[in-house]
């Protein structure tokens, strides 16, 4: 996925709604159910899995949307865990919104990265190196509202 500005008609959220409303990424949780928790801790506790530490930010910054493109591989897998598990009653929204080099340097007083990170630099960093976990679990088929998503050198050709 590429960060490009809302309002050019590139990002995916544009291309699938028609209008530049919220940019960035969206996330919706549902809390599992306390016995399907205490279920997952348990086999966790016999492994090693690293979670990442919550961090919030807010920031000014132009509106930035997600337009498809780059290298990233996108994969599907089915959750292991019952649709009962999960306690739809309850949600949280997290927004995440995305920056552009002068609110980068505006948030954090550094020059913007050029590239993104290597591996290596996360681990010298003392940053965990996100994979998936469970490569064995067969991959499911993608949406097929996402299938029609132009990426951003379909919607930008001719434009430079």
């Amino acid at each position: 996925m590429i960060v490009y500005p809302l309002g050019s008609g590139a990002s995916v959220e544009e291309q699938i709604t028609g209008e530049a409303e919220h940019g960035g990424l969206q996330f919706i949780v549902y809390p599992m159910r306390p016995e399907a928790y205490e279920r997952m801790c348990a086999v966790r506790a016999s492994s090693r899995m690293v979670f990442a530490s919550e961090v919030d930010y807010i920031a000014e910054s132009p509106a930035m949307g997600l337009a498809a493109g780059g290298r990233m591989r996108q994969q599907i897998y089915d959750d292991p865990y019952t649709f009962g598990d999960w306690d739809t009653q309850h949600s949280h929204r997290c927004f995440v919104h995305l920056v552009n080099a002068t609110a980068w340097r505006s948030l954090t007083g550094e020059t913007p990265p050029q590239s993104p990170c290597t591996v290596e630099q996360y681990v010298r960093a003392g940053l965990p190196w996100f994979d998936y976990y469970n490569a064995d679990l067969a991959v499911l088929d993608g949406s097929d509202v996402l299938r029609s998503v132009k990426s951003i050198g379909q919607v930008t050709e001719g434009v430079f």
